[in-house]
Formats: C-alpha cells, structure tokens, sequence
C-alpha cells in the first residue's frame, strides 16, 4: 500500500474516532490521544482471582481477551477494525494492565516525535540567528 492510500486512509480513520470519542469513553472508558492512539486502563474484577494464583494468569488473559474482543466488535461496527492494530498491553499491576490500540499502516506515534524533533530544531536555529543579528 502506497504512502498516499496510507494516508487517506487515516484521514477516514480519524474522522470517524473523532465522530465516536464520546461513545468509546461512555462505553469502554477507552480515550484517543492526539496521535490517534486509543487507550484505556483495563481493570480485572477481583473475582478472577477467587480460584487461586495457579489460576489467575489464565483466567486474567481469557478476561482480556474478552474484554479486546468487545471492544473490536465495536470497532468494525464503526468500520474501522481493519484499520487497528494492538501495539501494548503492558502490566501496571496484578488488576491493571495498559492497552494502547494504534493505527496498524503508519506509527503515528513516531512520526509526531519526529515533527515535534523537527519543530524544535527549527525553533532553535531561529533563536540562534536572532542571538547572532542582536550581538
């Protein structure tokens, strides 16, 4: 997929989270970052771990994954499951865990680090001959 598909095809992807950001923190307490990142912390119901701790790993992960698949039902009801990709559930906690879906044909995440790089290089260089024109 070319870059210009990739990018129109983001385009659609942001306006439509744009047009559901209320529904997805009303129904899965689920935000979206300025990169188009959704995010949400997931919390296990103390009672996953009722049967023990030989049990709580796998009876975390099925909760998780149910929970994901909730989550992606909803998603291409919307049209834009295709568009997703996981990029981390990382573990805060025995009941918490982070899950940060991400748009799966480009890092936006990477590409608004490296405009920011960018921005405040420019900004620098600005400052710089300013300073050198003053003195």
């Amino acid at each position: 997929m070319n870059i210009f598909k990739r990018i129109s095809l983001l385009i659609t992807y942001s306006k439509i989270l744009n047009v559901n950001k209320e529904e997805l923190l009303e129904k899965f307490n689920v935000r979206v970052d300025s990169v188009k990142r959704i995010y949400t912390v997931i919390n296990v119901p103390d009672d996953e771990y009722t049967y023990g701790e030989q049990h709580a790993l796998k009876l975390t992960e099925t909760y998780l994954k149910s929970w994901l698949g909730k989550l992606d039902k909803y998603l291409i009801t919307k049209g834009i499951k295709e568009f997703t990709d996981v990029q981390e559930i990382t573990t805060i906690d025995q009941q918490n865990f982070l899950l940060i879906i991400r748009y799966k044909f480009l890092n936006t995440a990477r590409i608004a680090n490296i405009l920011i790089g960018i921005s405040t290089i420019t900004t620098l260089a600005a400052l710089i001959s300013l300073f050198i024109k003053i003195f």
